[in-house]
């Protein structure tokens, strides 16, 4: 995975390798609640991907 911010700072992790199986649920639900965050603040990003857009009814499921 790769991210790039504002000033071009690059950031990159590995992934597992069945990400295929959950890459759309991720760049539809979770990378949305991200975008134009600050990641400093990263455990409440994390709590707030729970609430952004109702993602909590897709508890349950590999979200």
């Amino acid at each position: 995975m790769l991210a790039i911010s504002q000033n071009g700072v690059v950031g990159i992790a590995t992934t597992h390798t069945r990400v295929c199986y959950w890459l759309p649920m991720l760049k539809d639900l979770v990378v949305l609640a991200f975008i134009g965050q600050d990641a400093r603040h990263l455990e409440q990003l994390v709590n707030r991907v729970y609430v952004y857009q109702n993602n909590y009814k897709y508890r349950g499921s590999p979200f």
